[in-house]
């Protein structure tokens, strides 16, 4: 056990953001600048509101990591009307 998750789940964590990071790199998808600052502010406004603490290097990460995935969801699906 790795911080209270098995090695098989972490193995599947980290296969699975490979995947995403090669697709998004292999479809060339990319998100904005502004789009990034949005979701950016957005999250530090809520931990500030919140009063909690917070990693500003591992947050930008995880909104980035979230964008793409969020990218690729929307690159997935079939646009409906």
């Amino acid at each position: 056990m790795y911080g209270g998750c098995s090695k098989h789940h972490l193995e599947d964590l980290i296969l699975r953001q490979m995947a995403f990071e090669h697709i998004f790199a292999a479809e060339k998808l990319t998100v904005s600048d502004s789009e990034f600052q949005d979701e950016y502010d957005s999250a530090v406004r809520d931990f500030t509101e919140q009063k909690q603490e917070f990693d500003d290097e591992r947050l930008r990460e995880q909104v980035s990591e979230a964008l793409k995935v969020r990218c690729l969801w929307g690159a997935a699906m079939p646009v409906m009307y």
